[in-house]
């Protein structure tokens, strides 16, 4: 679960972020 993820901002940000690649080491960070 995404702390935040009722904001608009924040789920917008998390969409973005889905299309990135990212490291494991991102992704663990991001959580």
């Amino acid at each position: 679960v995404i702390p935040g993820a009722h904001r608009p901002e924040t789920i917008l940000d998390s969409l973005k972020a889905d299309e990135l690649e990212l490291s494991p080491e991102e992704l663990k960070f991001l959580g």
